[in-house]
């Protein structure tokens, strides 16, 4: 039974997929008696939370009910008031939850407010899948970097550019703005921004004004002052280890050190992690890629295949020698889109 529940406040919680990073996605559900009599999800950053939501429609009815969400209720003042006080208050008598919460403002203290008051707490219902679910946000905490995900378009015999300026297909290209929606921000390196002169924005139906951060490796500066990149009211961050300044005001220029030729990319992601940035969709091209999967901090690969061949620019490594793992293949129009890397202490 409590399977059940938990399965519905998970549900909830995707509903919030691509609109509460930095926080978690989370649902909440009230049940008493074997019903439910209200439910709520995080819809947002800034918004109040599942639990929050879920009690204000249960109101008097609460009283001695069990409480079902996917994570450890917070217990601190945040943009909202705590949840484990709403709890209390409103006399909830069980609480079944998935997963504890890493962030350091959480971390067990929910658990253990609702106990010394007296309310009994499971904990671990459904853990594999409400992890999965907020992998992007429980990494960052735990690992205090964001999570990565690569995503590239390769031909049939592996290569990244043909004639073509899109090698994927319209259905493909609506996925790859749905991956952007659901990531805090993208990065690429300086050869894309002038080889293809990129907006680098999200222009996905479902999430129209969305706003990502957009993360630009340009070692010497190269990025020109009137590239696409700034046109969009988006926020740009540029890397790079050279001392000149760029004339955009819409930027903000951090200096890191260069190793073996490239940029510091660990100096890179504890910049992007400084600035509470959780996800980070990487779209560069195949040195991007490679170099990440060969300093072991691609934490999930998405290749869209087509079914074109020849073309140029080809990945230096394949899944089977960094012990990639393929999840499952969808097919989109006429390519496939292929989840074959992800890690799985993260599952």
């Amino acid at each position: 039974m409590d399977e059940k529940f938990m399965r519905i406040a998970l549900s909830l919680a995707r509903k919030g997929l691509g609109r509460t990073q930095p926080n978690p996605m989370v649902g909440a559900v009230v049940v008493k008696d074997g019903r439910i009599i209200s439910a709520g999800y995080h819809r947002s950053f800034g918004s109040p939370h599942a639990e929050a939501e879920a009690l204000k429609k249960a109101g008097e009815r609460a009283k001695g009910a069990t409480l079902y969400v996917n994570l450890e209720p917070c217990c601190h003042h945040g943009k909202t008031p705590p949840c484990c006080q709403a709890i209390w208050k409103a006399g909830i008598k069980r609480v079944v939850i998935s997963l504890m919460d890493p962030n350091p403002l959480v971390n067990g203290k929910g658990i253990e407010f609702l106990r010394e008051r007296s309310i009994e707490v499971k904990i671990g219902v459904l853990e594999k899948e409400a992890t999965y679910l907020n992998r992007h946000f429980l990494f960052y905490h735990r690992e205090k970097r964001p999570w990565l995900t690569g995503k590239m378009a390769l031909t049939a015999d592996g290569a990244a550019r043909w004639r073509e300026k899109y090698l994927s297909s319209p259905q493909s290209l609506r996925f790859a703005h749905w991956l952007r929606a659901t990531h805090m921000a993208i990065m690429v390196g300086i050869n894309t921004v002038l080889e293809d002169d990129p907006l680098l924005n999200v222009r996905h139906p479902g999430f129209s004004g969305k706003k990502i951060y957009k993360v630009i490796l340009d070692s010497r500066l190269r990025t020109p002052p009137d590239a696409r990149i700034f046109t969009t009211g988006d926020p740009v961050l540029i890397f790079t280890s050279s001392q000149k300044e760029l004339p955009v005001q819409e930027v903000e220029i951090i200096r890191v050190k260069e190793e073996v030729g490239f940029l510091s990319l660990r100096e890179v992601l504890r910049e992007l992690a400084s600035r509470g940035i959780i996800s980070v969709l990487v779209e560069g091209g195949p040195t991007l890629i490679s170099n990440l999967i060969e300093e072991n901090l691609l934490d999930e690969l998405i290749l869209v295949h087509t079914p074109r061949l020849g073309g140029e620019k080809r990945l230096s490594f394949s899944p089977s020698e960094v012990h990639m793992v393929k999840h499952w293949c969808s097919r989109q129009g006429e390519h496939y889109i292929n989840f074959i890397y992800r890690r799985e202490y993260a599952l």
